[in-house]
């Protein structure tokens, strides 16, 4: 599997996210959800930090961008995190790209990205938004119910004060892109959507 390289902050400069960020790798590290509390972060500030996080731990398919091209994370529908993903990016590289956020309102204005989180104001038209994706090595996350059993690739579950995740593998294997191993160990539930 292709290493993920992390950029290491400046030393002071956003101190909280980067606490939040190494808890996040702890817990992703150990297989235990995050505590929101533990954290002392809003549930949706950990969500951001998952959704980032996430991009470190799935390869592409090998024709991926120079490194001077951005690695794009886009939000669609209602943006939950604010401007807390925008924080926890901010200097921040995946794959040796410096990662950028982007906001749309419709699948037509995607262009490029590798990380589309479909916000709960499109629970309505999920299943048309993922029929609509071009078929592009995209990593579909989201939050809303049953978003994996859906079509999305992985699911943030808020529960018992915990975020934690459940992953469609077989999306993901359809979309060109591998989950790395760590990943899927750590998942609150691979789903099958076909077994059911």
């Amino acid at each position: 599997m292709a290493e993920r390289s992390v950029t290491v902050p400046r030393p002071g400069a956003f101190a909280a996210w980067h606490i939040l960020l190494i808890g996040l790798l702890g817990a992703l590290t150990w297989g235990i959800g995050l505590p929101v509390a533990a954290a002392e972060r809003p549930e949706h500030e950990v969500k951001a930090a998952f959704l980032y996080n996430f991009g470190k731990y799935v390869r592409w398919p090998k024709s991926a961008p120079a490194p001077d091209t951005p690695f794009v994370i886009a939000l669609l529908g209602a943006d939950p995190f604010g401007a807390a993903l925008d924080e926890i990016v901010r200097g921040n590289r995946i794959d040796d790209r410096p990662v950028t956020v982007k906001r749309v309102s419709k699948v037509s204005e995607l262009g490029a990205c590798e990380v589309l989180f479909i916000g709960a104001s499109e629970d309505a038209r999920l299943e048309k938004i993922l029929a609509e994706l071009p078929k592009a090595p995209i990593l579909t996350v989201g939050d809303m119910p049953r978003f994996v059993e859906r079509g999305g690739m992985i699911g943030l579950v808020a529960a018992n004060r915990r975020v934690q995740f459940e992953v469609n593998a077989d999306a993901a294997e359809r979309a060109g892109l591998v989950l790395g191993s760590q990943l899927l160990r750590l998942a609150r539930a691979v789903v099958d959507p076909k077994a059911r």
